[in-house]
């Protein structure tokens, strides 16, 4: 049982090391020039016409 907990643990800090690294992390990056042309290309996209 005892080895069974510690692979549900293993496990989970695993996949919350990944969500972290995924999700959070590139908040704190300076955002690539591939993504910032992305980022360009989606807010003249959705702009609202004048």
């Amino acid at each position: 049982m005892r080895e069974v907990l510690k692979i549900a643990a293993g496990v989970f800090l695993g996949m919350l090391a990944f969500w972290i690294v995924t999700t959070i992390l590139p908040t704190f990056l300076p955002p690539s020039a591939e993504a910032q042309a992305a980022q360009d290309l989606l807010e003249r996209q959705f702009a609202p016409a004048h």
